[in-house]
């Protein structure tokens, strides 16, 4: 095994306008559906190296969880 990248954290600022808009809109989402289930995901492949410098994602497995996820939300919808 070749360790190729250790994906050392970065950290950002989370201020400004687009943040405060953010954190508005999330602060009403929860308080409009307060009892709401919620399934997060997230796409990673082997090569991603998730929060690093150098992050990639690998667009066709991209393009498949986009897929998925619409297929879920299609079902979820049907009731």
């Amino acid at each position: 095994m070749t360790i190729v990248d250790t994906g050392e954290a970065t950290r950002t600022e989370a201020t400004g306008p687009a943040y405060d808009s953010a954190r508005a809109a999330f602060t009403e989402l929860l308080e409009a559906f307060s009892l709401a289930s919620v399934l997060v995901t997230g796409v990673e492949d082997p090569d991603t190296r998730a929060h690093g410098a150098n992050e990639v994602l690998h667009l066709a497995e991209f393009e498949r969880v986009v897929l998925a996820a619409t297929l879920l939300l299609a079902r979820l919808g049907q009731g």
